[in-house]
């Protein structure tokens, strides 16, 4: 694995869990259900939606880097 897609892991693994404790915050024990559904993607402007929005950065570069091998 090159130093690069190692890093875009390590990033995406960050933003899920800033995603994952937004969601916990938001949801309460319905985060789980929330995380598969458009209300886990948090309203525009929201701490829910900006950790959303990260995450679906970070997983994107992360696959491209992975297909990219």
């Amino acid at each position: 694995m090159n130093a690069k897609l190692h890093d875009a892991i390590r990033t995406a693994t960050a933003a899920d869990d800033a995603w994952s404790a937004e969601l916990v915050a938001r949801f309460g024990k319905d985060a789980g259900d929330a995380r598969y559904q458009r209300r886990g993607e948090g309203e525009p402007g929201s701490p829910l939606r900006m950790a959303y929005d990260a995450r679906q950065d970070a997983v994107g570069l992360m696959r491209m880097l992975y297909a990219d091998q």
